[in-house]
């Protein structure tokens, strides 16, 4: 069976907007990771007491989402970046469950949230120091965290499909 041309070029198009998606969410939690990292190096005015909770609730969301486009960039390169998914959940094995408590916060607050061991009075986030940070009884590892993005986004950048190297090749043949 092959791909016809509009269903290549349709998968480059998506494989494009994920790649440029994954580099948005990139940039976004290394911004994040040094917004919480800040809150070590300088005291922050009373009004922003509450900043880091909400910046560690954006780290929590941004890590999730560019684990999202990874996998799905993972099915369109045919699971060339399987490895570096599996070591990026190794080294955040807690996402999901911290990822869930922001999704559902509503259940969590009333002890309805699926993960029993995350109760009510947990639901903030606490610097234990510059590198972990503890949200909703979830341990996150910020260097641990900025790595895992890194190593999985440089391996989207070396594996692009395909279609998109078909793509490419099809309209530089083509006359301007």
């Amino acid at each position: 069976m092959t791909t016809l041309p509009q269903d290549q070029e349709h998968e480059a198009g998506t494989y494009e907007d994920l790649r440029s998606l994954t580099n948005r969410l990139v940039w976004t939690v290394n911004l994040q990771v040094q917004r919480v990292r800040e809150v070590f190096a300088t005291a922050p005015p009373a009004s922003f007491a509450l900043r880091p909770v909400s910046d560690a609730e954006f780290l929590v969301i941004s890590l999730y989402r560019f684990l999202a486009a990874a996998r799905q960039i993972d099915r369109l390169t045919g699971g060339s970046l399987a490895q570096p998914i599996a070591e990026f959940d190794a080294a955040l094995p807690n996402l999901r469950a911290a990822r869930n408590v922001v999704a559902h916060i509503d259940e969590y607050l009333t002890g309805d949230g699926r993960d029993r061991s995350v109760t009510v009075g947990q639901l903030v986030a606490h610097l234990f120091d510059d590198e972990r940070l503890d949200f909703a009884g979830f341990e996150l590892d910020l260097r641990a965290a900025l790595s895992a993005t890194e190593n999985v986004f440089a391996a989207i950048r070396e594996n692009p499909p395909t279609s998109l190297t078909k793509a490419v090749a099809r309209a530089q043949r083509q006359p301007p």
